[in-house]
């Protein structure tokens, strides 16, 4: 079985993989562990977006990327990245591909940055400097505002 996420020491990208799994969290997805690749999936609560008809089964996940070894060499990457086929409406959809003018957007690791026929929209960290917390705090920001629940 692999390591959870919160036991991979990665150096500087620990701190981004942190840094995303608390905002998630603060803004009130729910985070799972499965057991599987160092990989923490995110999903909306229960009471959010009522009125589609979509089942959450993995909005995303926060994952570490790399070398296959961990124990020889840490992940090198941490990437966070959005299933196409699972965002809740067009409006998600919408503004997730609009930050594409970004170092960090990369749909596909060595493939093009972006690229509408990937199952993903992810953006790739490899630093932990202050342009990185500057993304990741406007990403939190539009994130916060397309999560829309009940009683909010």
């Amino acid at each position: 079985m692999d390591k959870h996420p919160d036991q991979v020491q990665a150096g500087p990208i620990t701190g981004i993989y942190q840094k995303l799994k608390n905002d998630l969290r603060n803004i009130g997805f729910v985070l799972e562990w499965r057991g599987t690749a160092p990989a923490l999936q995110f999903n909306m609560p229960d009471d959010c977006n009522a009125t589609s008809s979509k089942k959450w089964d993995n909005l995303g996940a926060i994952q570490y990327q790399g070398d296959d070894d961990a124990e020889e060499k840490p992940p090198g990457l941490l990437v966070i990245k959005f299933y196409r086929a699972n965002l809740p409406n067009e409006k998600w959809l919408k503004e997730l591909e609009a930050l594409k003018d970004n170092p960090y957007r990369q749909d596909k690791i060595g493939g093009p940055a972006v690229d509408e026929k990937s199952l993903h929209i992810q953006f790739v960290f490899v630093d932990y400097d202050e342009k990185t917390l500057v993304f990741i705090s406007s990403l939190m920001k539009l994130l916060e505002s397309l999560l829309i629940c009940n009683g909010q």
